[in-house]
């Protein structure tokens, strides 16, 4: 059971990391090929994507810290629990 606890968890990070490693590529993509002064018809829609880029980066971030220490502190309860309870 701790093993595939493990594995979901683990993969849920890589998943989260992808997507922080995607907003911020994109956001550096956006800047690189200054998309906004080429399509200023666009302009209005790439500042509302960069706005909701930095707050589901920042939700992310978080995800992935308390994701992490939530990992952590269940494998010290089990590696505990055997050595206290068997």
């Amino acid at each position: 059971m701790v093993i595939l606890f493990n594995l979901c968890g683990y993969s849920m990070l890589i998943m989260l990391f992808t997507s922080i490693t995607t907003l911020l590529i994109g956001d550096q993509l956006i800047k690189y090929f200054e998309l906004e002064s080429k399509y200023p018809k666009l302009a209005k829609y790439i500042q509302f994507q960069i706005t909701l880029r930095k707050y589901s980066l920042r939700f992310y971030i978080v995800l992935f810290y308390l994701m992490l220490l939530v990992l952590i502190s269940v494998n010290i309860f089990m590696f505990t629990y055997n050595l206290i309870f068997f």
